[in-house]
């Protein structure tokens, strides 16, 4: 900790600085209970189970939090910080069960629900992403922690040529001079690819349209489909 501020480190091993103001321990109830991550764009938790109340938090898509029962209809949620909130049970789902969420269509539809999402350098929630921070929180609500840049994630999974790009793939595009890996998306069909441009959020493309840059390659990841045109 230094000067109000504390260095922390993500999962993918990215260290930066967050005011210490803004961080807290866990609270002992947030360690109870069966870990939920949200699906909804942005979810809502209210102080009780009612949608006429205000709500009291609005958390991203991927966020995880802890639950301890509930019904088909509202699930009281634990934030880390200890407070007891309700959001409503279709906004979540228990990563210990990946098959709520599998397969390439699964990532297609949810890439699609965050379409019109601001660009944010380095961000990574509905609130607003850039490129490798929007293929990489797809892929962690599918239970698959990809690396932050788009570099990085050149190197994972397995090569597909520009013929054989399926739903699902993830599409990398280049400089100029076609050497340095500068963008990524994620394709949802041969010929389209949803991806945050810097010039307009989250939309969808084609492959082949200039807002991208120029093709350079594309990748599978995950289990549920075998190279296909590799």
């Amino acid at each position: 900790e230094q000067a109000g501020f504390t260095l922390c480190q993500t999962p993918d091993h990215y260290e930066g600085w967050v005011s210490s103001e803004e961080l807290c321990s866990p609270a002992p109830s947030f360690v109870m209970g069966t870990t939920r991550r949200t699906l909804a764009r942005i979810a809502y938790l209210r102080p009780a189970p009612d949608t006429k109340l205000p709500p009291r938090l609005a958390v991203s898509k991927g966020t995880l939090l802890r639950s301890q029962g509930g019904d088909s209809q509202w699930t009281p949620v634990v934030t880390p910080a200890g407070h007891r909130l309700w959001a409503q049970a279709h906004c979540l789902a228990a990563p210990s069960q990946p098959t709520l969420l599998s397969g390439p269509g699964s990532l297609v539809m949810h890439g699609r629900d965050l379409l019109g999402t601001p660009y944010l350098w380095g961000g990574g929630s509905s609130f607003g992403v850039d490129c490798s921070g929007f293929v990489q929180l797809l892929y962690a609500l599918h239970g698959l922690l990809l690396p932050r840049d788009a570099d990085q994630q050149f190197g994972v999974g397995v090569a597909v040529s520009r013929h054989g790009v399926q739903a699902g793939d993830l599409v990398f595009f280049a400089t100029a001079h076609g050497k340095e890996i500068v963008h990524v998306g994620l394709a949802a069909s041969r010929e389209s690819v949803l991806h945050a441009s810097g010039s307009g959020g989250v939309m969808e493309s084609g492959i082949e349209d200039p807002v991208c840059g120029i093709y350079a390659g594309s990748r599978r990841v995950g289990e549920w489909s075998s190279p296909s045109g590799a």
